[in-house]
């Protein structure tokens, strides 16, 4: 079975493993180089609830630490404790330019491809099955004319902050911030993740 996945990030590149770990022949295709490292930026920051379900392991770059608590603030006090038991904390430009770099020997790994509408219509045709995973704005809703609202899941920015972030660190921390929330994410006691 030959199968095309659009979009090599987080989503895209598990589907690319799991798909060559079943035997068929996988494409991947990603607009930017799993070479460019840190230079590459992805959504959400670094912590990830169940990291057992990744087909990575532990000693795979860009894998920080374990994370077991996440904190949600409220009026700045501790409102609610989360336990994670699988929880992981990544630094995803390394993490996924790693994963992409791994995946070369096993599928045909097409980086700098921007995929247009007439690119997906072609790969379409020659695959057997085709998973878009080009993130937020997919581009599967733009070549099949469906209707994509502007309202996001969610709008976020994100950076990698200095400071004294030990109160926090091991965990990480979500707190209501204006309409929404701010999420930090420490990658040691003096770096963290900051996202609004």
């Amino acid at each position: 079975m030959k199968v095309s996945v659009v979009g090599g990030g987080f989503t895209g590149l598990s589907a690319a493993e799991v798909a060559h770990r079943k035997g068929c022949d996988v494409e991947l295709y990603e607009n930017s180089s799993y070479d460019d490292g840190d230079e590459v930026v992805r959504a959400w920051g670094g912590g990830v609830a169940e990291y057992s379900k990744i087909p990575r392991s532990k000693s795979a770059d860009g894998y920080i630490r374990d994370l077991r608590k996440i904190t949600l603030m409220e009026g700045g006090e501790a409102e609610t404790e989360f336990e994670l038991e699988d929880g992981a904390m990544l630094e995803r430009p390394a993490f996924d330019a790693s994963w992409g770099r791994s995946l070369r020997d096993k599928v045909d790994v097409k980086e700098n491809f921007d995929v247009s509408e007439s690119d997906f219509w072609r790969i379409c045709e020659g695959s057997d099955l085709v998973i878009d995973a080009t993130g937020a704005r997919p581009i599967s809703t733009e070549v099949n004319n469906t209707v994509h609202s502007s309202n996001v899941a969610a709008k976020t920015v994100s950076a990698v902050v200095k400071g004294d972030f030990s109160e926090v660190h091991p965990g990480a921390m979500i707190s209501p911030y204006s309409s929404g929330y701010k999420g930090i994410n420490p990658i040691n006691e003096r770096e963290s993740t900051v996202l609004v």
